[in-house]
């Protein structure tokens, strides 16, 4: 499928709380999901120096010795460092060829929820050696929550639901957000070797940024 097929939905009426948007964003993406199940969205609110600073961060932090990474491992609330082989995907015949740091929500491990072992809540592994990713990459995760609650509310709508339907479900996020660095993949590694292999996400809904380099493949439903 070239990116012509992939629809561009401009959520910039959405984003900016103008009612006639509502509507118009909630029946693109309900033609968008059931079509295609893809779709770019333009006008997203996230500011392009929030994006900008975290990606120089992003490359600062998987360019460093690979002990200096691992002293950030991913802990048991799975925050933190993966690396090349620590991730596969069902089904797949081989680990991923990618490295990825993930966060989400920072709380403390006094938090009733991380206390009662509710899953994915917990405290952030941050690299001590890089104390500058900690803020750029909490304030590409604020304002990626803002986009996504306005993208639910256009969702909840194209269900037939009140524009709201998730705000209280949402109120304290299982939101996570991963860097992912895929470094070049020899040739000599195979043809079942991806970056990432073929997969549907598990969440509720996935917003990605990409850069230029491009590989992304989205599967049609005429295969």
């Amino acid at each position: 499928m070239s990116t012509d097929g992939i629809p561009i939905i401009d959520i910039g009426g959405l984003i900016a709380g103008e009612g006639h948007a509502l509507d118009s964003v909630a029946r693109a993406i309900y033609a968008a999901c059931t079509e295609i199940g893809f779709f770019y969205i333009a006008n997203h609110g996230v500011p392009e120096a929030t994006i900008a600073t975290l990606v120089d961060e992003a490359k600062t932090f998987f360019h460093l010795p690979a002990d200096v990474k691992n002293r950030a491992a991913i802990n048991r609330y799975h925050r933190g460092f993966s690396a090349l082989g620590d991730a596969v995907m069902y089904g797949a015949a081989r680990p991923d060829y990618k490295e990825f740091f993930t966060m989400g929500l920072e709380l403390p491990e006094s938090d009733p929820d991380v206390a009662a072992g509710e899953p994915l809540r917990g405290p952030n592994n941050w690299p001590a050696e890089q104390p500058s990713l900690k803020p750029a990459m909490t304030a590409y995760y604020d304002a990626m929550a803002k986009c996504g609650a306005a993208l639910l509310g256009a969702v909840a709508v194209s269900l037939g639901q009140s524009a709201d339907f998730f705000r209280a479900r949402y109120a304290k996020r299982l939101q996570r957000t991963q860097l992912i660095y895929y470094p070049p993949q020899p040739a000599a590694l195979g043809a079942d070797q991806f970056g990432v292999a073929d997969h549907t996400d598990f969440g509720c809904v996935t917003l990605l940024w990409q850069d230029d380099i491009g590989g992304l493949e989205v599967l049609s439903r005429d295969g």
